[in-house]
């Protein structure tokens, strides 16, 4: 269940297990990175 909050940021999830882990799946998941809700601006960069 996601627990709402006024500021998005601050939401956050009561779940045990991680929808993304690095330990879990054939996907390799870097040790290092970005995570962005920029996407406009991640783009003209």
């Amino acid at each position: 269940m996601i627990v709402k909050n006024p500021y998005p940021i601050l939401e956050y999830s009561t779940e045990k297990t991680a929808v993304i882990n690095s330990k879990s799946g054939p996907n390799k998941v870097p040790r290092l990175c970005l995570v962005t809700f920029l996407r406009k601006y991640w783009k003209k960069w």
